[in-house]
């Protein structure tokens, strides 16, 4: 993704003077115009870096929100077919622009290189009601929001759509899962009664510093969950296996498991914490 400030744009309003001429450079095949108003080099690539830079010249005063928020302050990676820009009335000019008139408290806006974006905590309940658990799972992986920070955010939306959905899956997420299988194994625990368990607990061997997906520090067990899509690999693979062997001379004991096998979670830690 090209940096925007590097993008060779302008707009009718930064250069009202030169309208003729950009008009007539358009007229000449010099230019062309993204949105109307938002002139570009006539080599310059259609792409996700032009679309928001020109979202932002046609309605500098708008806030960009959902997935191109996302993808903006913490998800590159990201695919995104569609801008959508928040607090107008008017109607969108190209079919990759969506124009809403929701508002975004200011409190919720994050402003880089000029763009104003809706901020992580938000942009997350914006994409959940679609994407489900996942997203909040990936936020508070990858540390764009905290649970506090979205639990704030929603307050300051409430009444919105699907409010009722993102309440339920905050709540379903109160022990900060960083993955589905970990959400998972977290309904399991809870389901079976089973308490006294840490989520994500930092540990500290020997100077270096390691994470127990589920711990019961009282017990020393440690419950590791594998997700396929973020323990594949070897650079993984050996990371895991360094954590292990730490834990285990440091007199935890390690269960893991996988989304294949994890039906006999809660009776091994049953079995381990009952003793």
């Amino acid at each position: 993704m090209r940096p925007f400030e590097e993008l060779p744009l302008a707009s009718l309003s930064m250069f009202p003077a030169e309208a003729a001429a950009l008009r007539r450079d358009r007229a000449r095949g010099l230019l062309w115009s993204p949105l109307p108003g938002v002139f570009a080099p006539a080599d310059l690539e259609d792409d996700w870096s032009c679309r928001v830079l020109a979202a932002h010249l046609w309605a500098p005063e708008l806030v960009i929100v959902g997935a191109a928020a996302a993808k903006l302050g913490w998800w590159e990676q990201l695919p995104v077919d569609t801008i959508t820009l928040a607090g107008a009335k008017r109607k969108s000019p190209a079919s990759w622009l969506a124009v809403e008139r929701s508002e975004v408290p200011i409190e919720l806006v994050t402003e880089r290189q000029g763009l104003r974006f809706a901020s992580p905590a938000l942009s997350v309940l914006q994409l959940a009601p679609t994407m489900g658990g996942e997203v909040i799972d990936r936020a508070l992986r990858v540390g764009a929001a905290s649970l506090a920070q979205m639990q704030e955010a929603l307050g300051l939306v409430l009444g919105r759509p699907g409010t009722a959905e993102v309440r339920r899956l905050l709540r379903e997420s109160r022990e900060a899962p960083w993955s589905p299988v970990e959400r998972r194994a977290h309904r399991m625990l809870r389901k079976a009664r089973i308490s006294g368990y840490r989520t994500n607990y930092e540990v500290r061997i020997r100077g270096k510093r390691y994470y127990i997906d589920i711990a019961f520090p009282q017990h020393m067990l440690a419950v590791e969950i594998d997700g396929f899509d973020f323990h594949d690999g070897p650079a993984a693979m050996d990371a895991d296996r360094i954590k292990q062997n730490a834990l285990v001379q440091e007199g935890w004991t390690v269960l893991r498991y996988t989304s294949r096998i994890m039906d006999t979670l809660t009776k091994d830690v049953l079995g381990h914490v009952s003793r």
